[in-house]
């Protein structure tokens, strides 16, 4: 186990060691007793989630995902099967084919939102998230994913969503839009993922609803914009795989949708059009 300088420099001053590059006594006597109680049950604590976060660590791999893990032998291999199964449906299914991956997926699962935080930095409060790294090209570089397995839903929404990203992001082409992307990994979910979500546009005011333009470039909005955003983004993209099937869909959205022979295959004659029908059939109203 290896323990940051920082660290080590904490319990150094808690404990009123000696600084062995100085040789310099460090004096805590300024400290009241029950603050350097309460530092030292800190410290403590952090010392105590590194040996958790550096302890025994396992590797289960199959063909395309290399598994790191606390978990025992049988429930690692079932992590491997289910995502195994949910790549090769997002494959089939977006662009027809199960292709092997040139370098395996690196998956990390945690005991809880606390390991995960320590050893990734991301919010404690997520069930799990995807990292991808791309070249200019397009080429993916590698594939990471981190999941918690304390997730109620680790294995009907976490994983089915994860595994979208990191699949669709080895589809040929650029890379799509970030709302594109999250309306396939909430289309991997059940079915009752994009109805809630349908549900909660419902509750929206037309003008707080992002346009199909705004859209095609940006990036995740601001916090207050979350709902919104993955409802429309989950529905938008079940609008268009009603009307063609998922590869055309990927191919329209791969090339920015704005090809005049591409959006008369979709029944629009322009973007403005396209998103109009869409918000008819979503609202019964332009």
């Amino acid at each position: 186990m290896r323990l940051s300088p920082a660290l080590i420099a904490s319990v150094g001053v808690l404990l009123g060691s000696t600084d062995t590059t100085s040789q310099e006594k460090v004096s805590t006597s300024f400290a009241p007793e029950m603050i350097r109680t309460k530092i030292a049950e800190e410290v403590k604590a952090i010392v105590i989630r590194q040996l958790e976060a550096d302890g025994n660590w396992n590797v289960t791999e199959s063909p395309n995902f290399r598994v790191r893990h606390q978990l025992s032998k049988e429930k690692s291999e079932e992590i491997c099967r289910a995502i195994e199964k949910i790549r090769i449906d997002v494959q089939k299914k977006w662009m027809k084919n199960a292709d092997s991956w040139d370098q395996k997926c690196d998956v990390s699962v945690y005991q809880d939102g606390k390991q995960m935080e320590w050893n990734t930095g991301k919010n404690a409060y997520y069930p799990g998230f995807s990292e991808i790294e791309s070249a200019p090209g397009g080429r993916v570089i590698s594939r990471k994913i981190a999941l918690r397995s304390d997730a109620h839903n680790i294995f009907t929404h976490v994983m089915p969503h994860e595994v979208a990203h990191v699949t669709i992001a080895g589809s040929p082409g650029k890379m799509i839009p970030r709302w594109a992307d999250e309306g396939i990994a909430i289309l991997s979910e059940p079915r009752s993922s994009l109805d809630d979500f349908q549900k909660n546009l419902h509750q929206l005011q037309k003008h707080q609803l992002f346009s199909l333009q705004e859209l095609l470039t940006m990036d995740y909005p601001e916090l207050k914009s979350f709902g919104t955003f993955y409802a429309q983004s989950a529905s938008l993209t079940n609008y268009l795989q009603k009307r063609k099937d998922p590869p055309a869909v990927l191919a329209f959205i791969r090339d920015g949708m704005n090809d005049a022979a591409a959006l008369k295959n979709f029944g629009a004659t322009s973007l403005q059009d396209l998103e109009a029908d869409w918000r008819r059939k979503m609202f019964g109203k332009e």
